[in-house]
């Protein structure tokens, strides 16, 4: 988010916005489901506090957020030059991890208790639909890539694949001895951790080329008097 707050234009910004969005709306979700499991009515002090400041938050930011997509889609937009598009061989491969993430979400908020099953560690039901929530919204910020097209717009949320790819393999890592690594949903699991700090950093690489590309012209030029 830091990276994309440093953009000016919409275009820019929306690759982190609109994922942003699919989070705090589906974890709203989420919470209002299981209402029964936040300490809303009484409990420990602290716990009341957090249930209470967690809803909120998730409400505050959801409308908040459906604002700013609403005013943004209704201004006129307007063609951006593309500086360094996505390479077409990778299109296909975004498709198809964007799509398998945005389903899996789907399935896990939906139907937590068939899905949350295959997720090859124990979850309860409220965990599978937030982890539902998060595949979800990677899901959506890969497709919504594929309508940028342009990877010096994606720029934040390819920092945010890297991060979030690398951080989740440190923790299979740190929580091996707790994953059934004897099912075949494992090294699914594994496999789209690791597609996703790919992506990252691939995109990362492909990006500095171009951006190395297009300056090596006007480093050429020879300063005239």
């Amino acid at each position: 988010m830091f990276s994309a707050s440093v953009r000016t234009l919409w275009e820019e910004l929306r690759i982190a916005v609109i994922p942003a969005g699919f989070l705090v709306s589906s974890m709203l979700v989420v919470s209002l489901l299981h209402l029964d499991e936040l300490a809303l009515r009484g409990g420990g002090v602290i716990a009341f506090v957090l249930s209470w400041g967690w809803l909120l938050a998730m409400l505050g930011l959801t409308l908040f957020v459906g604002l700013v997509l609403v005013t943004q889609f209704r201004e006129p937009g307007f063609p951006l030059t593309s500086h360094a598009p996505m390479p077409k061989v990778v299109i296909p491969l975004i498709a198809l991890e964007g799509s398998a993430f945005f389903g899996l979400g789907l399935g896990l908020l939906i139907r937590p208790d068939f899905w949350g099953g295959l997720v090859p560690w124990e979850v309860s039901t409220i965990d599978a639909r937030a982890l539902g929530a998060w595949c979800l919204t990677l899901g959506a910020a890969l497709l919504q890539a594929l309508v940028d097209a342009d990877l010096d717009r994606l720029k934040p949320g390819l920092i945010a694949l890297t991060g979030i790819g690398a951080l989740c393999l440190i923790g299979v890592a740190w929580h091996r001895a707790e994953i059934e690594w004897a099912t075949w949903t494992a090294p699914i699991a594994v496999g789209l951790l690791v597609a996703l700090l790919a992506t990252g950093v691939i995109g990362s690489f492909l990006l500095r080329r171009a951006e190395a590309a297009a300056a090596a012209p006007a480093a050429l030029e020879v300063p005239t008097a």
